[in-house]
């Protein structure tokens, strides 16, 4: 089968949306299938094979994302003319609808994969918040109908698009993970000792909740005065994360690390004994099965995407949303109990080798085949 891949982002941009793309190319190759993405040109990637750049711009609002133009004639070219069966649409924006109505002008089937609920990162626009998540709302909705099926990370992520009004077939398929990526990972240097390392790693965004994440640290810390915080990732909500530790006397036990190659994340997870995350707006919380891949406990709010990433109970706690003193009983319950903490750490990974690549990859063909009929 001949898939084409449409998104806005990929290498070298970090973040969830990538990490699927990159499995999703991983998957469908690794089965046999012929599969070219197009997506945007940063200016400092590496050439890939099979990977097609159209021109792009810093989006005005948010300088990390892109804004893509239909150039150069060359991969327009390609796209208009080789013989695919599939078109595979990421993202519900420029390169998304790109591919949309390339794919109607071609009548090729149409799959559009519904990675994350964009209504809830519409912070950077400068216009009202409830216009800009009505307007999401709409696009999303909108692309997905016109296409021939849809994919969901998660049954909850699936069930809030139906509510929206998708009326084509959805089907949850979980982005695979490769778990002995984040195993047998060397401690690191930066590590002290008797120190306890309460780790994060994703986006430093406001919408991951992380000033909350902040409080229920300071919490840990009060009782456990030997634990530090680990922040891996960067973004617009970085400094005034660094302002908040400033002022919640927390600057020596808070590390900030900025993007890391990704082969270095093991080492990370080697030298953590707890992943906390506070966010609510996941659609999947794959950073939560990469952590439990590598064996570490995860504490979290309940929320979308999170819940089903966590057995709760087996391989980390979960907690309602909002319960921060509640969470931090809980972080510090597998902090101090050795005997737990060993127990969970075990169930992670047999957890996360529940979600693989192979997987995904199978049933992305499903729905292939479908949308085909």
């Amino acid at each position: 089968m001949k898939v084409a891949l449409f998104s806005d982002c990929y290498l070298p941009a970090v973040n969830g949306v990538v990490t699927s793309i990159c499995q999703q190319l991983e998957a469908l190759r690794g089965l046999g299938h012929e599969v070219d993405l197009y997506c945007p040109r940063y200016g400092s990637e590496v050439s890939e094979e099979g990977i097609y750049r159209l021109w792009a711009r810093p989006f005005p609002f948010h300088k990390r994302e892109q804004m893509t133009l239909p150039w150069p004639p060359s991969v327009l070219k390609r796209a208009l003319q080789v013989d695919y069966d599939i078109f595979h649409i990421q993202t519900p924006f420029s390169v998304g609808l790109l591919g949309l109505f390339i794919s109607f002008a071609r009548r090729i089937p149409r799959v559009f994969h519904h990675h994350t609920l964009w209504e809830e990162y519409v912070d950077y626009l400068p216009i009202p918040r409830e216009v800009s998540s009505r307007g999401s709302v709409l696009l999303c909705r909108t692309l997905a109908n016109r296409c021939q099926a849809v994919v969901a990370p998660s049954g909850e992520v699936k069930e809030r698009f139906q509510a929206q009004g998708v009326e084509v077939p959805v089907s949850v398929i979980p982005t695979g993970i490769r778990p002995s990526l984040f195993q047998n990972g060397s401690v690191l240097p930066e590590k002290g000792q008797d120190e306890e390392v309460v780790l994060y790693v994703g986006r430093l965004a406001f919408e991951k909740s992380l000033d909350s994440l902040m409080r229920v640290f300071s919490r840990i810390h009060e009782r456990r005065p030997q634990a530090r915080l680990w922040l891996v990732g960067d973004g617009p909500a970085r400094e005034a994360l660094e302002s908040q530790a400033s002022e919640l006397g927390l600057s020596e036990a808070c590390r900030f690390f900025g993007f890391v190659p990704r082969d270095t994340l093991r080492d990370f997870m080697a030298s953590a004994r707890l992943f906390l995350f506070c966010s609510h707006t996941e659609t999947q919380g794959l950073v939560l099965l990469e952590a439990q891949a590598g064996g570490l406990p995860v504490t979290a709010f309940r929320a979308s995407g999170v819940s089903e990433a966590v057995d709760d109970g087996v391989t980390g706690f979960l907690v309602e949303d909002g319960e921060e003193e509640f969470l931090a009983e809980k972080s510090l319950k597998l902090l101090s109990d050795t005997a737990l903490w060993s127990r969970f750490s075990e169930a992670c990974r047999g957890w996360a080798s529940l979600f693989s690549v192979e997987q995904m990859g199978c049933s992305l063909l499903e729905v292939y085949e479908q949308a085909q009929k």
